[in-house]
Order: C-alpha cells, then structure tokens, then sequence
C-alpha cells in the first residue's frame, strides 16, 4: 500500500501541477468575464456527470468488492444502466442552451465532453476498485494533465486559438486518450463470462434504489460547492465569477489529489475490513487514512500559500490580486472538507446511507441561504464565508452522526 501510495503521490502531483497550469493559462490568456463563463460550464458539467452516473457506482463498488468474480456481469449491467441515462440526461441538458444559460457556440463540446468525462470517470473507479490504482491515477493524468500542456502550447504559439471553445475541445481530446488507456488495463478481466449472461434487471432495479438516495446526496453536495457562483453570477456578473473560479481551482485542485492519491486507495480496504467484520483492519486503516488526508492538506495547503504572490505576479492582472483575501476561506474550506471525508467513510461503510443523505442536504439548505444573505451585500468574499460555514455545518453533522452509530 506504501509503494501504491508513494507511486500515486507522484502522479497525483503531475496532475496538480499540470491544473495549476491550467488555472494560471486561462488566468493570464482569457478575460475575466470569459474566465467566468469557463467557471459556470465546469461546475454545470460536473453536475450533469453526476445525473448520468447517477451515482450507480456507490451501490456497485459494494458489490464488486462483495463478489469480485462477478465483476464482469455487474459492470455490463452497470453501463446498459447508464445507456439508459444518457437518453434522459442529455437531451435535458440541451435546455440549458435552449433557454442561454449557456452559451449556445459551446454546445457540441459541452454534450461531447458530458458524455466522455463520464464514461472516463466511471472506468477510473472501476480501476481503483478492482485494486488498480496506479492505472487509474495514470488514467486521472490523462483526464487532468497531459492534455493541458498541449493546450497551454496552442496558447503560446497562436493567439487567435485562445478562447474558451478552444480549451473544451483540447480537454475533449485528452480525455477521449484516457478512455482508451482505462480500457486498456481492463482487457484482462473475463469478459466473455460478462457479456454471456442474462441481463439482471432485478439487480439494476435495486441498484437504482439504493442509488438514487446517493444521487440526490451528491447532487447536494455538488451543488452546495456551486450556489456560490451562480450566486455571484446573479448579483454581481461574470467578472465576480471568473475572480471566484480563480481562487475556487486551489480546493479543487486539492480535493481532487487526496481522492486520488489516498482516499480512492484506502477507502475501498477499510470498507472491505468493515464487511468482513474485521474491527483492527478497519479501525487500523481508518486511521491511517484519517492521518494522510490531513498531513497531505496540510502540505498542500501550505504550497499553495507559497505560491500565490509568483502566480499573481506571473498572471499579471491586477484584479485578481486585489481580492487575495479570497485564499484564506476557501482553504480553510479545502481543510473542512478533507476532515469531513474522514466521518462520509465511516458512514459509508455501515451503510448509514441515510445519514449521508440528510448531512449534504442540510449543507446545500445552508449554503443557499447563506448565499442569499451575504452575497448580495458582501460579494466574493460573502460567497467564499457562506460555502465555508455551510462545509462546516456538514463536517459537524457527519461527525455527530458517525459517532452515534458506532
């Protein structure tokens, strides 16, 4: 596991370099306002990944840890499942260009790129579940790194290709690239066993059941880290967007390398310890990655106070250095939220699913009113307090909420 660790440590550290290149590229080469609408599409596309997948994985990576020599079976009946999303998904989607909520030029990238990344995402966790987590890093490279330097090279070498389309094609590229590496690594697996046996459509059934409790937790959860752009995008513009998106790309980054580099690794052994009744593997692994998540925000956390006056300098807007003070909340928020993943495991693995649900929604409710109370009057900085207070109260909750179940 040390040797998987320090392997995925190094990868990990690629892609967050390569999206800090990324972050500071479109700093320096896109207007504010453009950067903005970059800030509103992602966050959309990340939401509509989510209605695709539905989150079908939760309910099927227990499964496949529970019966890996039915690995196969489950992953064919997994993606008809998501084949059937797709039909409802996307079309839906196109009423955000129907009605300008989106820009209408981006269009085909934008339904591409929601199909791609989900299809990426989900083989990356199948990756990871099936204990391959060198591949599935290398495949996250792929998704959120090489692709990058090829873009920041079109930037450098001609102006005129320095627009938002540009990016989203470039990023359609790359993660179409990772698709093939994932599938790759999953030839070995006995797949004419999968695709030989009737479609169990019971199993789906149930499937959805349990996951769709986990959707609209997610979706929740997602949205929490939203309300706070489409909020300033109602009461203050796209500029306001595009300074928050800015600032907003350190806790993703960071939040994306723990789950990458220690939580996708270690959740899946402290669920398995917790199934087979196991309470010193389980306790022992919860601890250790309660331990790693922390020291690695930390390290992370410090980087990115190191960095920000070169990063500043190097982009050279000034408008982007005047709110600086942005940093502070929003890594105390990338702190909150890396604690918080520490109880969603625990809540995870005894199956307190419930708990998980009522923790995102009472987070989201927060954040709304939250955002509707102090954006208006305290623009960015309101926004960044509000996401911050409502990731608290979830932390606070999940805590409370895993201790009671122990």
């Amino acid at each position: 596991m040390l040797k998987q660790t320090a392997t995925n440590l190094v990868l990990q550290a690629l892609t967050l370099a390569s999206k800090t290149i990324l972050l500071f590229v479109l700093a320096r080469f896109l207007t504010v306002v453009d950067f903005g609408v970059f800030g509103i599409l992602t966050v959309t596309l990340s939401l509509g990944v989510h209605l695709i997948g539905a989150d079908f994985y939760a309910f099927n990576t227990r499964e496949i840890l529970a019966k890996p020599e039915n690995a196969t079976r489950l992953i064919r009946d997994q993606a008809l499942f998501h084949f059937l999303t797709y039909l409802l998904v996307v079309p839906a989607s196109l009423l955000l260009f129907a009605f300008d909520l989106l820009t209408s030029r981006l269009l085909a990238v934008f339904v591409s790129l929601l199909i791609v990344e989900h299809v990426a995402q989900e083989l990356q966790r199948l990756l990871f579940t099936l204990s391959r987590p060198i591949p599935a890093a290398f495949s996250l490279f792929l998704r959120g790194g090489l692709w990058i330097y090829a873009l920041v090279a079109l930037f450098v070498l001609e102006p005129q290709a320095r627009t938002v389309y540009t990016v989203f094609v470039v990023w359609l590229v790359g993660t179409a690239i990772a698709i093939g590496y994932s599938a790759y690594w999953l030839r070995d697996l006995d797949w004419s066993a999968g695709w030989h046996s009737p479609v169990d459509w019971i199993w789906i059934r149930k499937g959805l059941r349990v996951a769709l409790p986990f959707l609209g937790s997610t979706l929740a959860f997602r949205a929490l880290l939203t309300v706070d752009r489409y909020a300033l995008q109602i009461y203050w513009g796209s500029e306001s967007v595009g300074i928050f998106t800015f600032y907003a790309t350190f806790r993703n980054a960071i939040q994306g390398f723990l789950e990458a580099s220690v939580l996708f690794i270690m959740r899946p052994h402290v669920i398995t310890a917790h199934a087979k009744g196991d309470i010193q593997a389980y306790r022992g692994t919860l601890v250790r990655m309660s331990w790693m998540t922390m020291g690695l925000f930390g390290l992370l956390g410090l980087g990115a106070i190191l960095a920000i006056d070169p990063l500043l300098h190097f982009v050279g807007i000034p408008v982007y250095a005047e709110h600086k003070e942005l940093l502070w909340p929003i890594l105390l928020m990338a702190g909150v939220l890396a604690f918080a993943e520490i109880p969603q495991t625990v809540l995870y693995a005894r199956h307190r699913d419930r708990a998980l649900i009522g923790t995102a929604w009472l987070g989201l409710a927060t954040a709304v009113i939250l955002s509707v109370l102090l954006v208006p009057s305290r623009g960015l900085m309101g926004a960044a307090v509000a996401t911050l207070l409502a990731s608290i109260v979830v932390a606070i909750a999940r805590v409370a909420l895993s201790v009671r179940s122990a």
